[in-house]
């Protein structure tokens, strides 16, 4: 048992919440049995479910042609991280110790991430096919890693202006159908970017097959989802900045395609949400002074899919994403409270905080626990920042602690992090506490920011209220901790240095320890660099107040 959950069973003791605790747990159970022996199309949504319906599509899994197994060029395919390497012929049976390196084996994102052939390409496609069947069992036959692989294809021959050869065709043909029973519906708490993306696919397949009922399927499931899936400011509701890119993309790619092939109904309904999602990846993006590239803050997850670099590069490919190819406009403070993102530049220093809301409990979610966390760069270039999660194998180590407060730039009290990272909604909402309130003042060359939040009124034994106050000025940053409470805790805080960066911390408290530690960073899915990370400890009586002064 570990702490937060001996911690939860002496609360719901303690608070007199042992029956939310039993109904709590029975809710679980009945929506874990809900979605689990409901058939997909069940669980969509009525207007989706009538549509779906009108395709009149029935189960047919198609002829698979047995291909012959030509050798093809010898080379490496790229993957989530790395690249698999083959001879004459890939074995697309090969079992990987990462899932997400299976996923993307099967993906086909090498024939978009890789320069191959028009030829190659196509025998690849194949090849894969003649030995999988276009709809495999497993990981392979998954929803999200079918439509990948339908796009992928249909991005390939498109770029190249190649007829798909009519075996491919047919093949794509059958995946195509196999997704549209196959959305990834889960209810509104439990139902993610996922179904964006097959619709993208469906959209894709339907105006590249002259299918019209799936470009109408498509159009039905982004009217459903985009409403709640984007929040009123125009941010991904996912809590991560990658994320909030990668989402971009889809929309746009979908866009694109609707205008190119004159769907004006899709064009029309994207049209708006394209514009904003594309102003909030501005909000993201830094340009490093001294390189003069594009890059973003790294906060929450980062996909798998593709790096922040490519991703970035091709969305300033696409011609309807102009508003990113102009100059920055630089906005002393850019706030979004409903949606807890946060801006502000002052000369050279820019810094960014998350604040995940509480309304935004739900399971489909990239965010990690950061509500106390900030990321800073100084002349575009990154100072402090957020650890990363360089993996998504649950039974890794550095997957448990890459989302908690110890990655990031934040602080924890006697092992406890601000807000409960809980993206399996183990725990309930009364005992996860994630009420917050940010307030900021400028003040010339200053700014005051300051997030005050409840999140360790789950600690047994105290009532202690923190708030977190920034004070900024040009070439320093001061952190002011404030504790209200009556009992002896230890409070540990973190401060991850980029690589090559190095700032100066100072603790007013002469309780106070600072050690420095060999750490790592993840700019991307799978990739580790090293780095340093300072942790300040306190053994201190609340109520006080712990300040940490950083020159960049």
């Amino acid at each position: 048992m570990n702490n937060e959950v001996r911690n939860f069973v002496w609360y719901c003791v303690h608070s007199m919440c042992f029956m939310q605790m039993i109904l709590f747990i029975f809710h679980r159970i009945v929506y874990s049995l809900k979605y689990r022996y409901k058939k997909p199309t069940a669980q969509y949504p009525v207007n989706v479910r009538k549509v779906w319906e009108k395709i009149g599509i029935k189960e047919n899994k198609g002829a698979v042609t047995q291909y012959e197994q030509r050798s093809i060029k010898s080379r490496k395919l790229k993957l989530a991280y790395g690249f698999f390497e083959y001879e004459e012929v890939p074995d697309w049976l090969h079992t990987f110790n990462d899932p997400e390196q299976c996923m993307s084996l099967h993906r086909w994102g090498w024939l978009v991430y890789d320069d191959i052939g028009t030829e190659e390409g196509i025998a690849l496609m194949r090849s894969w096919i003649g030995v999988m069947s276009p709809i495999p069992k497993g990981i392979p036959g998954t929803s999200y890693t079918t439509g990948e692989r339908i796009v992928n294809a249909l991005l390939f021959c498109a770029k190249r202006n190649i007829i798909i050869p009519t075996d491919v065709h047919d093949a794509l043909v059958i995946m195509t159908f196999h997704l549209a029973r196959n959305i990834e519906y889960h209810g509104v708490r439990g139902t993610g970017n996922h179904v964006v993306n097959n619709a993208r696919a469906l959209f894709f397949a339907g105006q590249e097959f002259k299918i019209k009922e799936l470009s109408m399927l498509a159009l039905t499931v982004l009217k459903d989802a985009l409403p709640w899936l984007i929040t009123k400011d125009g941010f991904l509701r996912e809590e991560s900045s990658h994320y909030h890119l990668l989402f971009t993309r889809w929309i746009v790619e979908i866009y694109e395609l609707a205008k190119n092939t004159e769907h004006k109904e899709i064009e029309a309904y994207l049209r708006p949400w394209v514009k904003k999602l594309a102003e909030r990846c501005l909000f993201f993006m830094v340009c490093n002074e001294q390189s003069g590239e594009w890059q973003i803050p790294l906060i929450g997850d980062v996909s798998p899919d593709c790096t922040p670099q490519w991703l970035i590069q091709y969305l300033l490919s696409l011609s309807s994403f102009s508003v990113m190819k102009g100059a920055h406009t630089k906005n002393k403070m850019q706030a979004f409270p409903e949606s807890g993102w946060f801006r502000f530049e002052l000369c050279r220093l820019i810094i960014f905080w998350h604040i995940p809301q509480g309304n935004m409990i739900h399971r489909a979610t990239h965010g990690h626990a950061d509500v106390c966390s900030f990321v800073l760069f100084s002349n575009g270039v990154p100072i402090l920042v957020d650890l990363g999660r360089p993996t998504y194998k649950t039974d890794d180590a550095l997957y448990e602690h890459s989302g908690s407060a110890r990655a990031h730039n934040s602080i924890i009290v006697d092992g406890f992090d601000p807000f409960l990272y809980d993206r399996a909604q183990k725990f309930p909402e009364f005992y996860q506490k994630r009420n917050s309130k940010v307030y900021w003042q400028e003040d010339g060359g200053s700014l005051h920011f300051s997030i005050e939040h409840v999140g360790f009124h789950r600690i047994i034994n105290d009532v202690v209220d923190h708030t977190r106050h920034f004070y900024i000025r040009d070439g320093f940053l001061e952190i002011h901790d404030e504790f209200r409470g009556n009992h002896s805790h230890r409070v540990e805080t973190f401060f991850h240095e980029a690589p090559g960066s190095e700032i100066r911390l100072t603790v007013n408290s002469q309780l106070s320890t600072i050690q420095q530690v060999e750490d790592y960073i993840s700019p991307q899915y799978g990739a580790t660099l090293p780095s340093s990370t300072l942790i300040v400890r306190s053994d201190v009586r609340f109520p006080t107040t712990i300040c940490y002064r950083l020159e960049v």
